[in-house]
């Protein structure tokens, strides 16, 4: 008879150094032992519960395109499965005589004409494999649970971080990006001060070139802007599923920084605007005198308002001026 092997590990079970040779060679014995002759090899390294199974599913087509029933020679059954998902299809091929199937480990041998109980050893193993499944996502939820509220971030490091490894205890840790992490901060100071959208400090931070943490390397969208102004992991704390850990990492900005752009992004659609409607006299009339960029105005103390440069186009030597000094200064302009 005709036959293919499917030989499968996990990428978690290849890091673990498993080997899938191993694994292969096993099975080419078995089909020369019991004179099954191989016509195609199926080597598959993908999790058998997530994903779309690409090479399964490529598999399933093969042979029920054959003219022939193929067998399908598998290590054991959690090789091939671990859900009542693919017994369905499987079982399906099985009673159109288009395929049998032999599981080495459990020593089952599947075709048209199997019995009611070796059905039912399937269906057994097929249990215990979705059982191990269960198992592991209980063991795997609980770790991610211990990381988190030992403050240990369990995913890519947002935007002005780096997914690291501690060299003096080898664990996984995430650290400050100096190359990014200032203008994160700038970010924040910018859309605090309430005369910035999103979309211009996008535009902003796109000149400057900061970039997502992706190979692509590509500049910051208006979403993902959004969303980092409201992540607050900047400022030491972990949001996962509406509940908030403290993690133990270095943080970019402080606390009421990160206060204040919710404030500004809390407000931003409600009339009056709260912080845009703050009295500023020379909104939108001057210009720096070094560089030309837009002056904004930054209220300390709730008592004094100062004009500084926007620094659109960059660094600018240009000072913070008290709003009352430039208003005496066009006070006495239009005396003459």
């Amino acid at each position: 008879m005709k036959s293919i092997i499917l030989a499968r590990v996990s990428t978690k079970e290849q890091e673990e150094g498993h080997s899938i040779s191993a694994q292969k060679q096993r099975l080419l014995d078995y089909c020369k032992k019991n004179n099954l002759q191989v016509i195609k090899i199926f080597e598959i390294i993908e999790s058998s519960t997530q994903g779309e199974r690409k090479k399964f599913y490529e598999m399933i087509s093969f042979v029920g395109s054959s003219k022939e029933k193929i067998a399908i020679i598998a290590d054991a059954v959690d090789r091939v499965q671990r859900s009542f998902k693919e017994s369905i299809i499987l079982d399906n091929l099985r009673r159109k005589e288009k395929i049998e199937i032999h599981f080495l480990r459990e020593n089952i041998i599947l075709n048209e004409n199997s019995k009611s109980f070796e059905i039912l050893m399937w269906d057994f193993a097929t249990m215990g494999a979705k059982s191990y499944v269960l198992a592991l996502s209980d063991n795997v939820k609980r770790s991610i649970e211990y990381k988190l509220r030992n403050g240990e971030w369990i995913g890519k490091a947002p935007v002005g971080y780096l997914n690291s490894i501690d060299t003096s205890t080898g664990k996984k840790t995430v650290v400050i990006d100096k190359q990014k992490a200032y203008l994160v901060k700038k970010a924040f100071e910018l859309y605090s001060n309430g005369n910035y959208s999103i979309r211009q400090i996008t535009k902003i931070l796109k000149k400057e070139g900061l970039t997502n943490n992706t190979k692509a390397n590509k500049p910051l969208s208006n979403s993902q802007v959004h969303k980092m102004l409201q992540n607050p992991f900047y400022y030491g704390y972990m949001l996962i599923k509406d509940n908030i850990y403290p993690h133990k990492y270095e943080t970019i900005i402080d606390e009421h920084l990160f206060n204040k752009c919710q404030q500004i992004r809390n407000n931003w659609h409600k009339r009056p605007f709260k912080y845009a409607s703050k009295p500023f006299i020379f909104r939108g009339l001057i210009k720096c005198a070094y560089c030309s960029c837009s002056v904004t105005s930054d209220r300390k103390k709730n008592k004094y308002n100062y004009l500084c440069c926007t620094k659109y186009k960059g660094e600018c030597k240009g000072e913070r001026v008290r709003e009352e000094v430039l208003l005496d200064q066009v006070k006495e302009l239009l005396k003459t």
